[in-house]
Order: structure tokens, then sequence, then C-alpha cells
């Protein structure tokens, strides 16, 4: 595909209702699905599609006629299909390492890094101990795309030249939805305790230390992690953490947020000048067990004693955030 048919149809950031039917409109090379209420196919007005450009400096800058703008209850969202979009692209030639903390969104953003990228360009490898037999930077290969859940140690050992990316959470936020991920899914080693009734919000807090100060160990890094524990004192570790922890933000392109993963994509286009597919909501749980609201002050006293580090890791994530921002 050349260069001036390059299309930005819509940005579908915004969540608008949808009902189950989709119908598959064809215009030209692009494809766009829309998702609509079975009572309303009737009433589809014709969507209009106008060319603004024909260079490179233009190129991509369509305007699209949005009836359901004025309606959004009678709309579905209007997105670009996957295949379409991703072979409109041209692969972005930044390289970025995106530290995907669980629970954050990050697999939405994945799904839209990925097609800014030709396969070959992204990294095979993304759970911590893949890296390990690679100590330095050339033994990890040229990839373009590094992203998965490594920690700031196989972040420095990528070694210089990557847009540095992450996304946080409030803490208990992220707890609550590991929780709801382990109770959602029959696979998962707790789901059955969980809806046998064994193993409550708080236990859950007490019990498994792949949630205990999250953000922290990916923030930090395993090797310091681990050598803060070594502190007897908790007010010495939460100073010597949060002190490190300010560093390697510093080391950061890029900070979002859960909460506002649409500002994160903005900044990530302006930054490596590519624009990105919009980020699907991918990997939440439908069915929730608990939310923040109905934990009990017990619930949350527990979480806190069980992440003390990632309280005020987190306040200083929102610090370096507005900061920024």
């Amino acid at each position: 595909m050349k260069f001036d048919e390059l299309v930005q149809i819509i940005s579908a950031d915004t969540e608008i209702d949808a009902g189950s039917v989709k119908k598959v409109l064809r215009v030209g090379l692009i494809t766009i699905k829309q998702e609509i209420g079975k009572e309303d196919r009737s009433r589809i007005p014709g969507l209009g599609i106008f060319v603004r450009g024909k260079d490179k400096k233009n190129a991509g800058i369509w305007t699209v006629n949005r009836p359901w703008e004025k309606d959004k209850s009678k709309f579905g969202a209007v997105h670009a299909d996957e295949n379409a979009l991703a072979s409109a692209r041209e692969p972005s030639t930044k390289k970025i390492a995106f530290m995907h903390i669980p629970k954050t969104g990050g697999i939405s953003v994945e799904n839209s890094l990925k097609k800014a990228f030709a396969q070959d360009d992204i990294a095979p490898l993304y759970y911590p101990d893949e890296y390990d037999t690679a100590t330095e930077a050339g033994e990890f290969g040229d990839y373009k795309l590094w992203i998965g859940h490594f920690d700031y140690d196989v972040l420095m050992r990528l070694g210089e030249g990557y847009v540095k990316a992450i996304v946080f959470r409030d803490p208990l936020s992220l707890v609550v939805s590991y929780y709801n991920y382990a109770a959602y899914r029959p696979m998962n080693e707790f789901y059955e305790r969980i809806h046998a009734g064994e193993l409550p919000f708080a236990r859950f807090c007490e019990e498994w230390n792949g949630t205990k100060n999250l953000l922290t160990k990916y923030v930090l890094g395993r090797t310091a992690y681990k050598k803060l524990l070594r502190y007897p004192k908790p007010d010495k570790q939460i100073e010597v953490c949060v002190s490190q922890v300010r560093e390697h933000l510093k080391t950061f392109d890029c900070i979002g947020v859960t909460e506002d993963l649409p500002a994160f994509k903005t900044r990530m286009e302006a930054i490596i000048g590519t624009r990105l597919a919009a980020f699907p909501h991918l990997n939440a749980s439908k069915t929730k067990v608990i939310d923040k609201m109905s934990l009990t002050e017990e619930d949350v006293a527990v979480f806190r004693k069980a992440n003390w580090l990632d309280i005020p890791v987190y306040e200083e994530l929102e610090a370096r955030y507005a900061e920024l921002y």
C-alpha cells in the first residue's frame, strides 16, 4: 500500500453502547466494522469519508461523517478493522520498550503497539526469566519492540536508544482486579478456593506473594528489591525504596495511568511519530466478585500491610506523572 493511501478513520477511545450485530462496510481499501443494535439496523445513515491530503505531511488526515455523535445510545462504536489498519500503517522506526505491569491495561497497549511494528521487529521474549541468559544488550537481538512482564533490571540491560514506557495503577485497584481475574477463570489456581469461600480478599492479600508490592518489584527491579528487604526496619525500606524509584522514573520517556489510557496513547504517538490503533478493552474480567467499594476497613488494612512499599511508590508515581503532564 502506498503512503498516500494511509488513512485515519476514527478514534475509538470513547466507549459507546453497542449491540451484538456487526455490519461490515468496505470503503475502498479500508474495512470499517460498525456494531449496532438489531433494532437500529434500518436506521444506519451512510458514512461520508473525504481525503484531505495526498502528501507525506498531510496523508492520513481524513474526515468522517459521524451521525452517531448526535445520539450515542443508538449506535455502536466504529473502529478500523485490525488487519486493514495494520497494513495501512508504515512500521514505526522508533525502538520501544514497554514494561507491562500486570492488571494495568497493558494487554490493550500491547495490542496497539504490536500493530505499529513488523512482526520480525517484535522481540519474542516476554517474562523476566526469559531474559536471564542474556547479560549484555547485544545478546538480546536487534528488535525494535520489547514488550512484556519484565522489570527495571531487564529494561536497563536492553541498553540505550529505546523509548521507555510504563503504565501504572492504584495498587488497591490492581489487586482487586487480580482477585476478580482469578475468580473469573476456572483454570486459575485460586478459582475454586475463591468460589468455595475459602479465600476472601484479605486472605488473598496475605497469602499470595504475586501481588505484594507489585509496582515496586517492577519499577525498582528484582535485584534492588531483594537488597531492599535486607533492611530490618520498614521505615528504612520505604526511605531507600522511594529514593531509588524516584531516580528510576526519570529514565522513562512516557508514563501512563490505567484510568486514562487515551492520554497515554496520544503521548506515545507524539514520541514515536506513528499513529497507533485505538486501545481496545482487553483481558478484563467480565464478572466481578468484589469492587473497592465493597471492601471492609479490615480488608483495606490487610491490603496496606501486605503492600507497605507499593503505597508510597504509587504516591511517587503520581507525583512524577503530575510533574510530567
